[in-house]
């Protein structure tokens, strides 16, 4: 029969205060708060346009396949 193990006593619990974390390099911000720097802020706007401009131009690709392929019957 295998013994059950016991938490291990680390001392006082510590509060931590309600907190977020950075969305790009996840450290804790302010809760309610998304980016912890304008760097940060900048780059996920950055990183937002480049899968935008990226789904824009597979649709454009679609398209002109699909003209390709029912533009000439």
């Amino acid at each position: 029969m295998a013994k059950k193990k016991r938490p291990v006593d680390s001392g006082p619990a510590v509060r931590i205060p309600p907190h977020g974390h950075c969305v790009v390099c996840g450290k804790a911000v302010p809760e309610g708060e998304k980016f912890c720097s304008e760097e940060c802020e900048a780059s996920f706007k950055k990183m937002q346009r480049a899968k935008i401009m990226q789904f824009i131009y597979m649709l454009l690709l679609v398209f002109i396949l699909l003209l390709f392929l029912y533009g000439s019957v």
